[in-house]
């Protein structure tokens, strides 16, 4: 939510107006989000105290919104043509459009449930590395003491690599990819003058 809140204030610092109100990292695409995730809550809890209606109406006028970004966006900056290229091209686009954005949502939102399948992962490892451990000394002797210190610290460094993956993964593609956009200024590393030799 944070990353979505960041790209809608770029957007309203770099009074890119059209990418605030219709893109589907702006004000469209975070009210069609929050809809969806309210309509499919009140359908799945029973005895959901809000109306379905009320998150129906603005899903379908978000959706619309970003699907017809590129017009609206047209319209809100004064620029012509409206549409670039064929109508029929552009309709078909504009449906896909909305279908990529609602399943990028889809995907975006079911990635992190890994976080719950870390938990039953390390569970399992857990479960394996004592039955290791029963096996080589059921007496529970030294050899016992020595798998289970030795399979938990390789538990904790498999483990790790794993959550330092998804957490760079879901840093770099998910969160910076509702606020960060190419372009402006070049970036030029800190250098130290050169010194002259005399």
């Amino acid at each position: 939510m944070m990353d979505w809140l960041l790209g809608i204030l770029n957007a309203w610092r770099m009074r890119d107006w059209g990418r605030l109100l219709f893109d589907h990292n702006g004000v469209a695409g975070f009210v069609l989000y929050w809809s969806l995730i309210g309509l499919v809550a009140g359908t799945l809890v029973g005895g959901f105290p809000i109306p379905p209606l009320v998150f129906v109406l603005p899903a379908v006028g978000a959706g619309l919104a970003v699907m017809f970004s590129e017009v609206l966006e047209h319209l809100v900056e004064r620029r012509r043509p409206l549409i670039d290229g064929s109508l029929g091209t552009y309709a078909v686009q504009a449906v896909f459009e909305l279908f990529e954005t609602l399943i990028s949502f889809l995907s975006n939102s079911l990635s992190y449930v890994r976080v719950g399948a870390f938990a039953v992962a390390h569970g399992g490892l857990s479960a394996v590395v004592f039955i290791l451990a029963e096996l080589v000394s059921p007496t529970r002797g030294v050899g016992y003491w020595i798998v289970v210190v030795l399979g938990n610290l390789f538990i904790v460094g498999f483990e790790g690599l794993i959550v330092g993956i998804q957490s760079l993964r879901l840093e770099y593609y998910e969160f910076f990819s509702k606020f960060f956009t190419g372009g402006g200024v070049r970036f030029e590393p800190l250098t130290l003058p050169p010194t002259s030799d005399k």
